[in-house]
């Protein structure tokens, strides 16, 4: 959660090239965190490769020239902020899987969030006197759409994915992934926006899609079996 609001908050008082290059770090904060908080240690190749794959996220978000500085700080702040509940987040996540399984952790994550940002939807619908749509608006076709895909598609099923991978690999190792997003959402800008890619940018996928290849195949990488419930 406070990844969340702290991300929201952080992107619309920073321009997008700052917010880009900030959420990109995940990576490096999980590798020091989980060395703190799990005492898992990276080699020298996991190191590489996720330096890597945050080299490739910074050549995708320059391809189209660095927009100018919001010179925010508080904004920054927001960021950093989401930056180390997202990796707390996975560190806490995979020193959990000894104890609960993937299920029991995302049930627990989605029940909170639910209870969490409802209590601030009403209390704020209430100060404002817009209560009753409020619920009335629940049951829109957009708000519905937006439920099934961002609820369920995007929250469940992906946190799901997200504390399966940490109970099986290490927490650093499975966060270098992350980066993967930027990719993602380049080729889904082409495909679907019809976006013209630059050549800076198919560079920094290459970089990206290389140090994920080889962060996956290194050898140590936290694989764990018949861990599972």
């Amino acid at each position: 959660m406070a990844y969340f609001i702290s991300e929201t908050y952080g992107v619309t008082m920073t321009s997008s090239s700052e917010s880009g290059m900030m959420i990109a770090l995940i990576p490096i904060a999980v590798a020091f965190i989980s060395r703190w908080v799990l005492k898992e240690k990276l080699t020298p190749r996991q190191w590489g490769a996720v330096l890597l794959s945050v080299t490739g996220v910074m050549m995708i978000v320059g391809a189209k020239g660095f927009s100018q500085t919001s010179g925010s700080i508080g904004g920054y702040l927001l960021l950093l902020l989401a930056v180390i509940s997202a990796a707390l987040y996975s560190s806490i996540s995979r020193k959990l899987r000894t104890q609960n399984t993937p299920y029991e952790i995302t049930f627990v994550m989605m029940w909170a969030g639910a209870i969490v940002f409802n209590t601030i939807g009403l209390i704020s619908a209430a100060s404002s006197g817009t209560m009753g749509t409020y619920f009335s608006d629940a049951f829109q076709a957009e708000t519905i759409f937006g439920v099934l895909y961002l609820g369920v598609l995007s929250s469940v099923v992906a946190f799901f994915c997200i504390n399966y991978a940490l109970s099986k690999v290490k927490a650093s190792v499975s966060s270098g992934f992350a980066n993967l997003t930027t990719v993602i959402s380049v080729v889904a800008g082409v495909v679907i926006g019809g976006e013209t890619i630059l050549p800076l940018q198919i560079a920094g996928i290459v970089v990206i899609l290389a140090a994920l290849w080889w962060l996956a195949t290194s050898k140590n990488n936290g694989r764990i079996r018949n861990n599972m419930q």
